[in-house]
């Protein structure tokens, strides 16, 4: 059997309406000398102290018996449900002189002059005396206060008695939830004795006395519960009366909700935000989207496939095209799967090498959301050389870069200049053999064409040496480093 706790003359106080309760306003509530029920919904008695007047408009008699005139003494009990046994159906081990089950439940105490406000079960020597309410669905218990007769006659009237829960209206089948075995209750006293158990009807027992009849008199049964089947916690509670906070990790609706990546590990028990911040590549309002974390995605081999958390070129190839002797133009298609939201956490490299030297990363670009392909201009590069060409891609939060797969690699080797269209290299070689005038003639030619290669020669190698020494002097200057800029091409 559950540990039973025992409060004497204790006021609750419910902060919202339940469902199937008669609805009142507040000025309409019971008021008198006495007594009065207050509260929403009319719902919780109370007994005031030296027949003060009780103000039911404001919810609270002047003063309340044992000093308990403020709700707010307890704030955090019984917030859920409130008392689920107001205006229910009713049932006792008969009826003593008129005084009918229902007016255990009506909200009415009675005054000191008076039991008529009281529900006054009969019965024979030997047998029972109970009283039951039928909560109309099931529902989870917390408590249950009996309040007793300021007329008991000199009897005991409230003792040795207990609190059971049923799904039946058969007294018989009930399980005892709760046990009261202490002093009698005193005349115009109340008795709490918690009872966690769930089931539609709540019933008071307490056994014969096979030497005299046991008298029982119950003014008002309240039971505090909840509907099990009507409503949900509160975003943020959970338990049977929702006043257990959501565990860590866990918000919303009775904290069945699970916390994003939050840096702190915790989140809002109410809505889920990180109040700290989301861990390392993670987004959104609740930290639950990782970067470029779609469900699929399509490469260029059409592969289907979870998609990777980190960007991809994976089996792209650049183009390249040189712009002149010095510069050349390499455009890629970005990554598809970038979300145009978050392209600020994104952005690509060009890595290039000069002959078989290793490839070095120079300038970021940022992903641009608004193009498909992205072209840059790499300068001041060495005429005549052969260059290696890779887009490396990136992202990057909170000082923290991560690579993804890189492109393949291309290749190009710079020219001096173009060839004009439709120059050619041949020479004549169709003449009649045997005429010596032409023999002479073709060989004077070819003197002069040696000749003339030669001075050619020589030409072309003071060129170069003077070229060479300019280079050699810019180098010093400039550090000949190539320069990459982000423009827009005209690919035509």
């Amino acid at each position: 059997m559950d540990q039973v706790f025992i409060y004497f003359s204790t006021l609750f106080w419910s902060s919202g309406q339940t469902d199937g309760l008669r609805s009142h306003d507040k000025a309409l509530c019971y008021g008198g000398r006495d007594s009065c029920v207050f509260g929403n919904d009319c719902l919780f008695p109370c007994r005031c102290q030296d027949e003060k007047e009780c103000t039911s408009n404001m919810g609270t008699c002047s003063e309340c018996i044992d000093e308990f005139p403020k709700p707010n003494d307890q704030p955090n009990r019984f917030k859920w449900g409130g008392n689920v046994a107001y205006n229910k159906g009713t049932d006792q081990s008969g009826v003593f002189s008129g005084l009918d089950s229902s007016k255990g439940v009506d909200g009415l105490l009675g005054d000191r002059s008076s039991q008529s406000n009281c529900a006054h079960p009969d019965n024979d020597n030997g047998k029972a005396a109970w009283f039951l309410v039928d909560l109309k669905s099931v529902h989870q218990i917390h408590n249950v206060t009996v309040y007793n007769t300021f007329n008991s006659g000199g009897s005991f009237r409230m003792v040795d008695f207990s609190i059971r829960v049923g799904n039946t209206s058969d007294v018989d089948e009930h399980a005892e939830c709760a046990h009261y075995d202490g002093e009698a209750v005193v005349e115009g006293g109340d008795v709490t004795l918690d009872c966690s158990a769930r089931g539609r009807y709540v019933s008071f027992r307490r056994e014969g006395n096979h030497n005299d009849t046991n008298l029982v008199t119950i003014c008002e049964f309240v039971v505090i519960g909840h509907p099990l089947t009507t409503e949900d916690c509160p975003a943020g509670r959970r338990g049977p009366f929702c006043l257990e906070p959501c565990q860590l990790g866990t918000f919303g609706i009775n904290c069945s909700s699970e916390c994003g990546q939050c840096k702190d590990e915790s989140c809002s028990p109410v809505d889920g935000h990180c109040s700290d911040g989301c861990q390392l590549w993670f987004v959104g309002d609740l930290c639950k989207e990782e970067l470029c974390e779609n469900p699929y995605y399509v490469s260029i081999y059409s592969y289907f496939g979870p998609n990777p958390a980190v960007p991809s070129l994976d089996g792209l190839t650049p183009t390249l095209r040189e712009v002149n002797e010095t510069s050349v133009a390499i455009t890629w298609r970005q990554d598809p799967q970038i979300q145009q939201e978050y392209a600020k956490f994104y952005g690509y490299t060009v890595a290039y090498a000069e002959g078989n030297g290793d490839l070095m990363n120079d300038q970021r670009f940022n992903h641009d959301s608004s193009t498909q392909d992205q072209t840059v201009i790499v300068s001041n590069l060495n005429a005549h050389q052969e260059y290696s060409f890779r887009v490396e891609c990136f992202r990057e939060m909170d000082d923290q870069m991560e690579y993804g797969t890189p492109s393949n690699i291309i290749h190009i080797r710079l020219t001096a200049a173009k060839p004009t269209p439709g120059a050619t290299s041949s020479y004549d070689t169709d003449s009649p053999p045997g005429k010596g005038e032409n023999k002479s003639a073709l060989i004077a030619g070819v003197v002069v064409g040696v000749a003339v290669a030669m001075a050619l020669a020589v030409a072309v190698a003071v060129l170069l040496l003077l070229r060479k020494k300019k280079k050699a002097k810019h180098s010093e200057d400039n550090d000949d480093v190539p320069i990459i800029h982000n423009t827009k091409v005209n690919e035509g």
